[in-house]
């Protein structure tokens, strides 16, 4: 099983045979070209896992090649480390700006090589996983708010419906101002509970019950 799929461009063959050499023992899986139009595109197809990018290339060098894949949105995210010869404060600098996470010096040292590589793919992953859960758990609270929302909605209705019976039946002198019970018809002298409004109150489990029966038995005498 691959550990993942690695983009090496540079110019040099001798370059990509050595890091080809290096990473794929590794269990990585290698995609080589010569130059930077060719790692655009081949970028964008095969969507790699890191980019090893040399600095110094005809036509796009490093620099302008990082620039292109940072902006877009297949290859943005996608760590690219830079292959240089020169060990240079400023050269280091602007790789770091156009988007860079890391550099390798030349030549090579192949346990440098692997080190890196390994790091940055496993922090890739990590980003990538966390990124993804917060998106989900970001779906879960919206998908709670819109059910808390709803709910809410159809407990105002319900308490409406219930004002509007009780009124119509003349019983808002005993449920019509209570937020703890909501009263809905009258049927063959039975007064019938719709719901009751939650509220942050604890009542005995047959208080709305025993407040039911209570109505059911004035409206029974009279």
């Amino acid at each position: 099983m691959s550990q993942g799929r690695i983009l090496i461009a540079d110019d040099t063959s001798a370059s990509l045979s050595l890091l080809s050499s290096v990473l794929e023992p590794q269990g990585y899986e290698i995609l080589a070209v010569g130059s930077g139009k060719d790692a655009i595109q081949i970028a964008a197809r095969a969507r790699p896992d890191l980019i090893l990018l040399d600095v110094m290339m005809p036509g796009h060098d490093g620099f302008h090649v990082c620039r292109v894949l940072k902006a877009e949105p297949e290859t943005q995210d996608t760590p690219v480390i830079f292959i240089t010869s020169r060990n240079e404060t400023e050269n280091v600098l602007k790789g770091f700006r156009v988007g860079a996470v890391d550099y390798i010096v030349k030549p090579f040292q192949a346990q440098e090589v692997i080190t890196r590589v390994a790091t940055h793919l496993k922090i890739s992953r990590l980003t990538r996983a966390l990124q993804q859960r917060t998106a989900e758990l970001e779906a879960e609270m919206t998908k709670r708010r819109e059910a808390e929302a709803a709910r809410e909605k159809a407990d105002q209705r319900l308490s409406t419906l219930a004002s509007r019976e009780a009124q119509h039946w003349g019983l808002a002198g005993f449920v019509g101002e209570s937020p703890h019970l909501a009263v809905g018809k009258i049927a063959g002298g039975e007064v019938i509970e719709i719901s009751t409004r939650r509220t942050g109150l604890k009542t005995p489990r047959n208080y709305n019950a025993r407040i039911v029966q209570g109505i059911a038995s004035i409206l029974g005498g009279i």
